[in-house]
């Protein structure tokens, strides 16, 4: 029950953002009516205890038209606050009580700040003081000493611009983050685009180049078998197109979902030829495996075994998959070459290592003492299981 209350209160709030958001004047409007019915009831009380006498009519007017300019204050700041300031000088011009009525300049200037640029605003409130400060040190309406004077005038105009400032610069360090944020996003899937190119090209090319090289070899010799080679380079050549467009497209541009564990049978099969054997070695039963984990395990055994087709120069290759309880763990172990040309360049292992890293797992390589290479990933269901 308290989660559906914490739910509900999120969307409760959300909602209310993008009303406020949607609709600033009549929110604004709100605001507006609240704050001048308590600047009226608060200059009364003030009034009463100064022994200034009731506002009036004239005065409850003025205050109505400066209240009635906060409506405006984030949709035309400038206007609001002049009309606002105007109206307050007035009054406190003819003997108005100094004290609530300034609320509604302040705030004004505090949206001025928020919401315009600081050489606007600074302007705006540079010219309210060289307004203000004269008739206040003149002592028409505040007759206090200097000190007191321009500390008062500083809290009810530089201080709410100095507010104002701050959340417009807190709000321009929210954007940036934002943005930062949407680059950091467009950059890793445009990461994972390239990866995905990388894995289906290179692995495609691979096995359409071994299985050419077979029906060369037995072009002249035995004419029936170049038909096998033929059909396993265009059914490689289709799978890679097929992949490429999902890569590039997302899976609705060909309505085929990404490769996965299931499909590895396949993949050994478009790799076995032109004197390599791949077997594939399954233990333990399947479990429900989550979709992040399953297309990274198919990646990373195939672009394991794209470098063994590539640079190994092996006879022998085995996929041993083994869905234990709490991941799947992938070796791929050939008799090839243990070099470090075995690898290439290393970027299809960087590769491979940063695929089990994004789903919470480990990957190895190393040679083996028998002779030949293993590349061992663990993949755990959930990150709590990493190992």
């Amino acid at each position: 029950m308290p989660s559906t209350w914490v739910g509900d209160g999120v969307r409760g709030w959300t909602a209310l953002r993008r009303f406020v958001r949607a609709r600033p004047v009549v929110v604004d409007g709100l605001v507006a009516v609240g704050v001048g019915v308590g600047v009226v009831a608060g200059s009364d009380s003030v009034a009463a205890a100064v022994r200034a006498g009731p506002t009036g009519q004239s005065a409850y007017a003025v205050i109505a038209l400066s209240a009635a300019a906060l409506a405006f204050r984030r949709s035309r700041p400038v206007s609001s606050f002049a009309v606002s300031y105007a109206a307050t000088i007035v009054l406190l011009a003819t003997g108005f009580p100094y004290g609530p009525i300034v609320q509604l300049p302040a705030l004004a200037l505090y949206s001025l700040a928020a919401w315009r640029p600081p050489r606007v605003s600074g302007a705006v409130c540079g010219l309210a003081l060289a307004v203000c400060l004269p008739l206040e040190l003149a002592g028409h309406w505040a007759p206090w000493p200097v000190p007191v004077t321009l500390a008062v005038t500083g809290g009810w105009l530089v201080f709410p611009w100095l507010v104002g400032l701050a959340v417009r610069a807190y709000r321009r360090i929210r954007e940036r983050a934002d943005e930062a944020e949407r680059a950091r996003h467009v950059s890793e899937e445009r990461l994972r685009i390239a990866k995905d190119v990388h894995d289906l090209v290179g692995h495609g090319l691979a096995v359409i180049s071994m299985q050419a090289g077979v029906a060369l070899h037995v072009l002249d010799r035995q004419p029936a078998d170049v038909r096998t080679a033929l059909l396993a380079i265009r059914a490689t050549s289709r799978d890679a197109l097929d992949g490429l467009r999902v890569a590039l497209d997302g899976p609705d541009a060909t309505r085929q979902p990404l490769r996965g564990l299931d499909e590895l049978g396949d993949l050994v099969r478009t790799v076995n030829g032109g004197g390599l054997t791949v077997v594939l070695d399954v233990a333990g039963t399947r479990p429900q495996v989550p979709a992040a984990v399953d297309v990274a395990g198919y990646r990373i055994a195939q672009e394991a075994l794209t470098n063994v087709v590539k640079h190994a120069a092996a006879r022998r290759a085995t996929l041993h998959v083994a869905y234990e309880e709490t991941g799947v763990r992938l070796v791929v172990t050939d008799d090839g070459k243990t070099a470090g040309s075995h690898l290439g360049s290393g970027r299809g292992l960087i590769g491979m290592r940063e695929r089990a890293q994004a789903v919470g797992g480990t990957l190895t390589a190393r040679p083996l003492t028998t002779g030949g290479f293993a590349v061992s990933a663990f993949l755990p269901y959930s990150k709590e299981f990493e190992r």
